[in-house]
């Protein structure tokens, strides 16, 4: 029976490896996540071609930025896992993502020249580790694109002036109560 992972034994047994150790329980988790993007038929062809892990790096609306995505697929695009205790809320849980997103769609698009998809595969991973995948519309990306670009050329002028507003200088009129 291996011991705890969160065990003095475990971890000490974890420091002589030499390398990151996963405790058998993780490993299994881990196992059925995967198994479970697989059996997507739209998620396992996502992850068919492509690199994981990529950065790009392009002056975007006037500022050097560097985004990073969770994979890149030749043909399709963005694709970005999400793993999570449920899925239930999954189309919430992709446009929680969506101006970060957006932000790596249009930095790809000022190096490359090509605007991509962008994809959100959504795993549990606990029990039944169901598995679903969202795309974004070419609409909601660029709206979120222009208002991070308001966004960077507000950062730009903060840096340029040395005046950082938070955006509650003012007093807020609350004209409704819950």
């Amino acid at each position: 029976e291996p011991y705890p992972s969160y065990s003095f034994e475990f971890r000490r047994w974890a420091e002589v490896q030499g390398r990151p150790a996963l405790h058998t329980e993780d490993a299994a988790v881990a196992e059925k996540i995967a198994a479970s993007v697989l059996s997507h038929p739209h998620a396992a062809s996502l992850l068919e071609q492509g690199e994981p892990e990529q950065s790009v790096c392009d002056n975007y609306a006037g500022a050097d930025c560097e985004a990073s995505v969770d994979w890149l697929h030749p043909e399709r695009g963005i694709v970005v896992l999400n793993i999570s205790y449920s899925i239930e809320p999954l189309a919430y849980q992709a446009r929680s993502m969506g101006r970060e997103l957006a932000f790596a769609r249009a930095v790809l698009a000022s190096a490359t020249g090509e605007d991509v998809d962008v994809h959100v595969i959504c795993v549990e991973r606990c029990a039944p580790f169901r598995c679903g995948v969202c795309t974004f519309k070419t609409q909601a990306l660029e709206k979120a694109q222009k208002q991070n670009a308001k966004d960077i050329a507000c950062l730009l002028e903060c840096r340029r002036t040395n005046t950082w507003r938070t955006g509650y200088e003012e007093i807020i009129p609350i004209d409704y109560i819950n």
